[in-house]
């Protein structure tokens, strides 16, 4: 399925600068407290900025088996997803399960 996406964004990965390195280990650690899951088997942390009129258009969040996604964790798919939100905002930012339930 394409996504479509209007925002700026990053992939967090261990490579990063040592300062830096730090934060994601400690994110990382809340993560697997939080859920007592492994980041062992974890993607990468993704940070999106959507700025004024930014969107992700609805999507399923796992991959099916004829993407590579599918694959690329020891052949399983996401068993979670964990989201964060760093700051407040006057209007928007809203997150919709559209399928919940």
């Amino acid at each position: 399925a394409v996504v479509s996406t209007q925002s700026t964004g990053a992939w967090l990965d261990m490579d990063l600068p040592a300062d830096k390195n730090k934060v994601v280990r400690r994110v990382n650690r809340r993560m697997e407290d939080a859920t007592e899951l492994s980041h062992d088997y974890a993607e990468l942390q993704q940070v999106n900025n959507y700025g004024i009129g930014g969107q992700y258009e609805p999507h399923y969040d796992m991959a099916t088996k004829e993407e590579k996604a599918f694959t690329e964790h020891d052949g399983g798919n996401r068993v979670a997803t964990l989201l964060f939100y760093m700051g407040n905002t006057d209007a928007g930012g809203a997150t919709v399960f559209v399928d919940a339930g």
